[in-house]
């Protein structure tokens, strides 16, 4: 049976990275967005006089409510940037929340605008320049056409508040290096390990994260760690934030881009787009764990993430025993401990939990 018209779907996807230190050779923010949107369409293929009607952004690092000020300014709309660079003249444009669900989430806005008819074709941008914003800014390099304000206002998507309480900012917990490691310790006592057998734990779960990152093109450290790499202490792997040395620690400082297009099946099927490229979204949630860290009950928990697991699965009619892959949000060792055991999946489980390379 066909699925109806209405059905969302992913035709089109792209990805960009930059490693360049020169900063006079490297790329703007922006620059890298619109790389990774040029190659989406280009996945894509999209007829000519195919309009994009929505264009939807994630927020950059700098742009968040806890973010210190940068010299360079920032991207007020960064979705209608990029759709003027490309010369497309979205009716709709949105930019998400700050969050590492933020992704996600936009995909399910924009699925669900197109299944109610609201959208035709969406172009979902999203990506950091960081890496070479800090390098900049530590080497006192002036970059003044790193900022730009289309005049176009942009509907915000998702809650963007503070991430911390000012109780909670006063003892660092707006860092994440700062508020993973008690999720992490919190989980080690609710498992009651100590301190070296959670280590070990901690690295058997994260090798295959990088031994799948030492094969991606795109990944900013493809480089293959054992588990006692990942969580021996040495000059290169200092002490970050007690368990987790620095490999265990998520990354900021990147450049890198994604892009992906959406429309429908009836749409779709108008343009011409062959079947073979059609990615069906089979069932998705979001949700928001209870805001602040210091106010949660159980810190080794995650019920947000329980529920839109099981909301997805009963959405797209599976159980996740029938799931073949997984990529899991693994900014640090935590999230990944944390959504299998919501979702009911064994941590010995022989099925990879990314794809990526986290």
């Amino acid at each position: 049976m066909s699925a109806p018209d209405n059905t969302p779907i992913l035709v089109g996807a792209g990805l960009t990275v930059q490693k360049e230190k020169d900063l006079d050779k490297a790329k703007s923010p922006l620059d890298l967005l619109v790389d990774a949107a040029r190659n989406a369409l280009d996945d894509a293929a999209l007829p000519e006089g195919a309009e994009v009607d929505a264009a939807a952004s994630i927020r950059f690092i700098i742009d968040s409510p806890d973010a210190r000020p940068f010299p360079f300014g920032n991207y007020a709309n960064p979705a209608a940037s990029v759709a003027r660079r490309l010369g497309i003249s979205p009716a709709q444009t949105m930019r998400a929340a700050t969050g590492g669900n933020s992704p996600q989430m936009m995909i399910n806005e924009l699925a669900e605008r197109i299944a109610g008819g609201q959208v035709g074709i969406a172009l979902l941008v999203g990506g950091e320049g960081f890496a070479s914003i800090m390098r900049a800014a530590m080497q006192g390099v002036e970059k003044p056409d790193w900022n730009e304000d289309p005049q176009i206002t942009a509907e915000e998507i998702g809650e963007n508040k503070e991430g911390c309480t000012p109780l909670e900012g006063r003892h660092g917990m707006g860092f994440p290096v700062n508020a993973y490691p008690i999720l992490e310790n919190a989980l080690r006592h609710h498992l009651g390990r100590d301190v070296k057998a959670h280590l070990a734990a901690m690295g058997k779960l994260m090798s295959p994260f990088t031994q799948v990152a030492a094969g991606h093109p795109q990944a900013w450290f493809p480089t293959a760690r054992t588990a006692e790499e990942l969580t021996t202490p040495s000059p290169d792997n200092r002490w970050v934030g007690y368990p987790y040395p620095k490999y265990l620690n998520a990354i900021m400082q990147v450049d890198q881009a994604a892009a992906i297009v959406m429309t429908s099946v009836g749409r779709a099927r108008e343009l011409g787009i062959d079947e073979s490229k059609w990615v069906y979204l089979h069932g998705c949630a979001d949700a928001n764990e209870i805001w602040y860290v210091s106010e949660r009950p159980e810190l080794h928990r995650s019920h947000a993430m329980q529920g839109i697991a099981q909301t997805a699965l009963a959405m797209a009619g599976w159980t996740i025993d029938e799931i073949d892959y997984f990529d899991l949000y693994s900014c640090f060792p935590s999230a990944v401990q944390v959504a299998c055991r919501e979702m009911g999946i064994d941590m010995d489980d022989p099925r990879p939990f990314t794809i990526t390379g986290g």
